[in-house]
């Protein structure tokens, strides 16, 4: 319990107070070259060549460490779809920016790792640690809150120590690219630890837009009402009678 309490008060003290903005502007940027290199190669399949899908697994990466870094290590993580900070239109963007991208980030993880098992002659599904990994983080994150640190750890680590195990055993079984496992498991963790805190982000940036979005219709609707014109009329009518009297005062 000390260890982990060491680790961090460490970590907050040293890491978690970054004031700094721009792993969001690199996230945004990064995610839109990601998708528009993706539809380019949707609209060109036969001539897209090796090289652009690892071009595009490298943007993945990218935008994989650049969630983690904001996500993680700053200070404010989600000034950008905070209404106090950015105003609720910028929210409404951001927030609309941010969910595109994750969903199209979440495609192509997947096609990263069947990707990667084809080159290897792997047949293993990745499916069962990246289904288990939000849903440990959340328990997790329950237990830690609760006091029960190591409980926490244990419920993280069981559904991936299970993937990696059936990764291996495929390897063994396939091809035995052991190089290919190793990077594989690299981007799978990279990956799978940034794609489960932006789901989170996510969650709160979607209550936010939809909040934002929702209070700007009223708004609008409220701004654009037709003024009753009998209303207009009896007021005027109204107004010389007041003027009458106060001069005869």
């Amino acid at each position: 319990m000390d260890f982990l309490n060491n680790i961090t008060n460490y970590l907050d003290t040293f890491i978690f107070h970054h004031d700094w903005e721009w792993p969001v502007w690199g996230i945004f940027f990064v995610g839109l070259l990601l998708i528009a290199v993706g539809q380019l190669n949707r609209e060109d399949r036969e001539r897209s060549s090796k090289n652009s899908v690892y071009a595009q697994v490298a943007l993945f990466i990218v935008l994989s460490l650049l969630e983690l870094t904001q996500f993680l290590f700053a200070a404010r993580r989600i000034w950008f779809v905070r209404p106090s900070e950015v105003g609720w239109l910028w929210t409404i963007i951001n927030g609309a920016l941010i969910i595109t991208i994750f969903f199209y980030q979440v495609k192509l993880f997947k096609r990263t790792l069947d990707l990667a098992n084809e080159h290897a002659q792997r047949e293993c599904s990745w499916l069962w640690g990246l289904i288990g990994l939000p849903i440990s983080a959340l328990l997790a994150f329950l237990l830690y809150s609760h006091g029960h640190p190591w409980w926490a750890i244990t419920i993280i680590a069981i559904p991936q120590l299970a993937q990696v195990g059936l990764a291996v055993y495929a390897t063994i079984k396939g091809g035995k690219d052991w190089t290919n496992f190793s990077l594989t498991l690299a981007v799978y963790f990279i990956g799978g630890l940034a794609v489960t805190i932006a789901l989170y982000v996510i969650i709160w940036a979607t209550i936010i837009a939809i909040a934002g979005y929702v209070a700007l219709l009223l708004a609008s609707k409220s701004l654009s009402k037709p003024v009753d014109k009998s209303q207009l009329q009896t007021d005027e009518e109204a107004t010389p009678v007041l003027e009458d009297e106060s001069i005869a005062q």
